[in-house]
C-alpha cells in the first residue's frame, strides 16, 4: 500500500472545504492509498497559513524524511508559500524518494526544490480529482502513482492537447508554473538555471496590464534569451475575457520569432488540468497537417 501526506504550504484551506477534502481522502483510500495529514495545519479561519511558515515547512520536512511516505500532496494555493522555502531541508528532500505535488503558489516551492536539489515535482492540484471532470486527468494522475510508463502517458496527453505557434519541436527539461508566483523567485538563490530549458507559464488572474508586466520582467531578466522554448498553459481570466489570440500577440512582442512557442489550454487552474512534471524532460513535436 502506498502512503501519502496532505499538506498546505501556502494559504490555509477554509473550513467550508472540509467536505471536499473528506471526499478526496475517500477517493485516495479507494485507490489503496493510506492518507496522513494534520488537520490543524490544513485549515485556517484567516486568509493566511493555518500555522506559521516555519511550522508548515517542518511538517513537510518530516514527511520527506519518512521513508514510508511516497508522495506529498499540497492542497493549498494563494500567496505565502514562498515564505516557507528558506525552512525546507533540501539535503533531506534530495535524498528522499518522495515526490511533491502542488500547483499555483506552490510554483515557488517546486522550482526551489529543483534549483537546490535537481529533484522533479508535479504541477498538479489533487483536490480537482473529486470533481471527476476528466478521465484523461485521472488516468494521467494514477499513472504517475504507478510509476510505470507514467511520464510517457503524461507527455502523450500534453502532446495531443498542444499547438505549436512558433517552431516545430521542443525537447528539454521543463521548469516554471504560475507566472506570478514563479517571478517571486527572481533575484533569490532559489531561482533555477533556465539555460537551455523549456519554460512553462500559466496564470489564473490578470488582464492585459498585469500580463504585460510579467512578460516585461521576464524579458528584462533575459529569460527569453536563455530558454530553448516556451509553453503557455491556461491564462484563465485573460483567455475568457480577452482571448487567446491576443495573449499570443502580447507574448510575441517580448520574445523572438526563433523561439519555439507552444500553446496548451490543458494545463493550468482549470479543474480538468493535466499534471505537468516540473524538473523532467518533455518532448513535443508539431503535428503533421
Amino acid at each position: 500500500m502506498q502512503e501519502i501526506a496532505l499538506v498546505a504550504l501556502s494559504n490555509g484551506l477554509s473550513h467550508s472545504q472540509k467536505d471536499s477534502i473528506v471526499d478526496l481522502i475517500r477517493l485516495l483510500e479507494n485507490l489503496s492509498i493510506k492518507v496522513h495529514y494534520q488537520a490543524d495545519a490544513l485549515f485556517s479561519d484567516s486568509k493566511i497559513g493555518a500555522v506559521n511558515a516555519k511550522r508548515r515547512a517542518e511538517i513537510v520536512n518530516q514527511y520527506f524524511k519518512n521513508p514510508a511516505i511516497n508522495y506529498i500532496f499540497d492542497l493549498s494555493g494563494g500567496d505565502i508559500a514562498n515564505e516557507t522555502i528558506c525552512y525546507l531541508e533540501y539535503k533531506a528532500i534530495k535524498s528522499s524518494s518522495c515526490k511533491l505535488f502542488g500547483y499555483s503558489d506552490l510554483t515557488t516551492v517546486i522550482n526551489a526544490i529543483y534549483s537546490q536539489t535537481g529533484k522533479s515535482s508535479v504541477l498538479f492540484q489533487v483536490r480537482h480529482l473529486v470533481d471527476k471532470s476528466s478521465n484523461m486527468q485521472f488516468e494521467a494522475f494514477t499513472s504517475l502513482l504507478k510509476d510505470t510508463e507514467a511520464k510517457l502517458l503524461v507527455n502523450k496527453y500534453i502532446q495531443e492537447n498542444s499547438e505549436f505557434i512558433q517552431g516545430r519541436s521542443l525537447n528539454s527539461l521543463v521548469l516554471g508554473g504560475n507566472i506570478r508566483c514563479f517571478l517571486k523567485l527572481a533575484g533569490t538563490p532559489y531561482w533555477p538555471d533556465l539555460k537551455g530549458k523549456i519554460l512553462f507559464l500559466e496564470s489564473f488572474s490578470g488582464l492585459e496590464g498585469r500580463i504585460r508586466t510579467y512578460f516585461a520582467q521576464l524579458q528584462q531578466l533575459a529569460v527569453f534569451e536563455e530558454i530553448s522554448g516556451l509553453i503557455l498553459g491556461s491564462f484563465t481570466e485573460f483567455d475568457s475575457k480577452i482571448g487567446r489570440d491576443y495573449l499570443l500577440n502580447i507574448v510575441k512582442e517580448y520574445t523572438n520569432p526563433e523561439l519555439p512557442l507552444v500553446s496548451t489550454e490543458s494545463i493550468g487552474h482549470q479543474k480538468d488540468s493535466l499534471p505537468l512534471i516540473i524538473g523532467h524532460e518533455l518532448s513535443l513535436n508539431a503535428q503533421l497537417d
